[in-house]
């Protein structure tokens, strides 16, 4: 017997949730429900009724989740109004006045998921669900952040609105699609064919380290994976997902619903708090101000003893974070972090020359654009130097480090490490793999390769100029299994 259909409601929060469940859902999995709905009232405000369906069944290899849902059709004009109108936060004020002059769709008009159409007034309330939410139940949910994450992944989709498709995967436009840049800051409406990374952002002088997929190939096959989620990222809830890769949602995913047209709790969540000024700025978090946009200048950013949103902007920045939860993006500039002393934290060097320092474990690092250096901590980290020409250095534990693009090099240091390369990474040396420990060489899948004993050194060649290199490793000496595709 199905569990009992059920409203969903939080203090402070105008955001109401009308869920039905089908008869495979257990008590664990409505738990995880109420998690993430929970998540969305506790970050916004808006009084807009949701109503959902919620299953669990079979899906495909390779699919955690599915949704379904309705959309509304507008025209660019409409749309653009109604998020003006609806624009409280700094943010939001931004992304409305950088919105380009003509309708990129030319005429042919922006989908609105259902509910995110009610709360710009572009539609009313239907007697449809507004979104049906499965899980596969193939895989092995713990139904805790693992499915709380997915959840949240698809929810996002298909009510508030975090959609993509360009024209490409379907015939009109998303709302989404007007937020999507360069490095240099102009929009890219190509899916990928291009061949440039996209990057959400604000406007074009406001972009975040978060990557967009790029759904379309050089020849434009589209490999129909969603436009609108995140691509190089691991435990975030707007990315890849499920048992394997539990994700929860960051500073920046709510950034993404704020300029939707979403309301935060707070609506001067995204300004420049913190006394900020153009000039060299010495600014510290508190208890109830925790967030700090530093600005212009070369700033100094202490984050305190709780957890930290801490953005060092334009300029070379020194940032440190507290002993508690760190999200720090140095954003432009040459900047200099540190995680503190609590570990767990996101560092994110942004474009620039960075230099970033995790302490403890379980922290996730990541270069972005410019020649990086990075520091793990004691081990569990998850490594990325982006773009440019990085020295990553792991910590004692099992550390996943990945080059990126550039000609990168790298050190496990101790633990059981995974050394990620892939077609077009450029050329990265290895200084310490040790097969003995439990390092391995994983590459994305599809990725050709050829396995050669040059001098001292084992070499996989992806072809291209793209290889990956074991300084001081025999090939013959090396176990089955070493190098494996994911």
């Amino acid at each position: 017997m199905p569990l009992a259909s059920e409203t969903v409601t939080l203090a402070g929060s105008g955001l109401v949730f009308v869920n039905s469940y089908s008869a495979n859902v257990t008590d664990a999995f409505r738990s995880a429900v109420i998690s993430a709905e929970n998540f969305f009232q506790s970050h916004f405000s808006d009084p807009v009724t949701i109503t959902a369906n919620f299953d669990l069944a079979p899906l495909a290899a390779g699919t955690a989740a599915h949704n379904s849902f309705f959309t509304i059709r507008t025209g660019y004009d409409a749309l653009v109004g109604a998020l003006r109108a609806h624009a409280t936060t700094a943010d939001d004020f931004l992304a409305v006045n950088g919105l380009p002059a003509f309708d990129p769709s030319m005429g042919v008009g922006f989908e609105v998921a259902t509910p995110e159409a009610r709360l710009l007034g572009l539609s009313s309330l239907t007697n449809a669900a507004d979104v049906s939410v499965t899980l596969n139940s193939n895989l092995p949910w713990s139904f805790g952040q693992d499915a709380v994450g997915a959840i949240e992944h698809e929810i996002s989709e298909g009510a508030f609105g975090r959609i993509e498709s360009l024209g490409i995967q379907d015939t009109r436009w998303a709302p989404l699609d007007l937020f999507r840049f360069t490095a240099a800051g102009a929009r890219d409406y190509t899916g990928g064919r291009d061949g440039l990374t996209t990057f959400f952002g604000v406007d074009g002088a406001h972009l975040s380290n978060f990557v967009f997929h790029n759904a379309v190939n050089a020849s434009g096959v589209d490999d129909g994976q969603d436009l609108g989620d995140w691509d190089f990222t691991a435990g975030d809830a707007f990315g890849a997902g499920g048992p394997a890769d539990p994700g929860s949602m960051s500073a920046t995913d709510l950034q993404v619903l704020d300029v939707l047209g979403w309301t935060p709790n707070t609506a001067a969540a995204s300004s420049g708090a913190g006394g900020a000024t153009a000039g060299d700025d010495n600014l510290t978090a508190r208890a109830g101000a925790t967030e700090i946009h530093a600005g212009p200048g070369d700033d100094t950013v202490t984050g305190w003893a709780g957890g930290d949103y801490l953005r060092g902007d334009d300029g070379n920045d020194s940032i440190q974070g507290g002993s508690g939860f760190d999200d720090i993006n140095g954003n432009k500039g040459d900047d200099t972090i540190d995680g503190g002393a609590g570990g767990g934290d996101w560092l994110v060097g942004g474009q620039g020359d960075d230099l970033i320092t995790a302490h403890a474990s379980q922290n996730i690092l990541y270069g972005n654009l410019g020649n990086d250096t990075l520091h793990a901590g004691s081990g569990g980290e998850l490594m990325r130097g982006g773009q440019g020409d990085d020295s990553i250095a792991g910590g004692i534990g099992a550390d996943w480090i990945s080059g990126d693009r550039g000609s990168d090099t790298v050190s496990g240091g101790g633990g059981a490490d995974i050394f990620h390369s892939f077609s077009g990474a450029g050329v990265d040396v290895i200084l310490d793999f040790n097969a003995a420990e439990g390092d391995r060489v994983q590459l994305d899948p599809g990725t050709s390769y050829m396995l050669n004993q040059v001098g001292a050194d084992t070499v996989v060649d992806m072809g291209d100029g793209d290889e990956l290199i074991l300084r001081n490793v025999q090939l013959a000496t090396l176990p089955q299994g070493w190098i494996f595709t994911l």
